[in-house]
């Protein structure tokens, strides 16, 4: 009776064990993580539509990506 408790409690333990970890380590283990939400910066980011924020961003990137090959062909 008392080896089986300690059997019951040591894999309760293990199980446990598998289940902690950082939110970047569970991507590896197949475990779904909810995706960050951005928060707007300004108001008139408040008054956009996501997909227009997306489109400033895209944007943006695109122009840092430009700037980037500009500099390197110098």
């Amino acid at each position: 009776m008392k080896r089986t408790l300690e059997i019951i409690l040591v894999l309760g333990m293990v199980g446990l064990l598998a289940a902690c970890g950082s939110d970047a380590d569970k991507p590896e283990r197949g475990i779904a993580t909810d995706p960050e939400v951005a928060v707007p910066e300004s108001e008139a980011e408040l008054d956009m539509t996501e997909a227009e924020r997306r489109a400033g961003e895209n944007e943006e990137e695109e122009e840092q990506e430009a700037k980037l090959i500009d500099e390197s062909q110098m």
